[in-house]
């Protein structure tokens, strides 16, 4: 996994996270959300 691409998943899923009070069960969706977003960024 590169690194740079970890990084900026771990910080948008972070910031998922504390938008909705870091309520638990919603770890996964938060990661999976966060690749998909970071994903976006990097293909452009």
């Amino acid at each position: 996994v590169d690194s740079h691409r970890h990084s900026k998943i771990k910080a948008e899923a972070y910031e998922l996270a504390s938008a909705r009070g870091f309520k638990n069960g919603n770890q996964m969706e938060d990661w999976l959300a966060a690749e998909k977003t970071v994903d976006i960024q990097l293909s452009r």
